[in-house]
């Protein structure tokens, strides 16, 4: 079983690999530890929730990376992700989830969600992982965005990825 969920992942990664991030750089996310030796992965430390936040918001956490700030938030009952100081509808990333049934879009944790920063070459992304949903079985299942770290595209690149299937 584990041997499919393994060449199944290969197969989406790879049929994503264009447009999206390496394959090393979306294990490193996924598994919290660098997959080869040229990735870099550090935990993003010093974030904090906003004592007032965004108009229409709440729960507006923020931590700061290159001079920016990423983060997530609720607003009028949507969830949002910051990318360089700029909200984007979480439900808007590119989805390359195998389980159909969980996409991007699902609020954030505040107690399991984490940030971190993956450098590869020139390349340097912001994972933010979380579980696929705040209770029952599916809380087992992490789920990842991959934010392409350039603080200024008019259009924020992010990729989410859910690599498993809730049985």
């Amino acid at each position: 079983m584990q041997v499919i969920k393994v060449f199944l992942s290969l197969v989406v990664l790879s049929s994503c690999a264009w447009s999206a991030p390496y394959v090393d750089v979306v294990n490193s996310c996924r598994n919290g530890v660098p997959a080869a030796k040229e990735i870099g992965l550090t935990r993003l430390d010093g974030g904090a929730f906003v004592l007032k936040p965004n108009s229409g918001c709440e729960y507006q956490y923020q931590i700061p990376f290159g001079g920016r700030n990423y983060g997530y938030s609720t607003c009028n009952d949507q969830q949002y992700l910051i990318v360089s100081d700029r909200f984007f509808l979480s439900s808007q990333a590119i989805n390359h989830s195998i389980d159909k049934n969980v996409s991007p879009g699902y609020p954030f944790a505040a107690g399991s969600t984490r940030f971190y920063s993956v450098l590869k070459g020139k390349e340097s992304y912001i994972c933010v992982t979380a579980p696929a949903y705040e209770s029952g079985k599916g809380a087992a299942y992490a789920t990842f965005y991959l934010i392409k770290h350039e603080p200024n595209l008019a259009t924020p690149e992010v990729d989410f990825y859910f690599l498993d299937e809730i049985k």
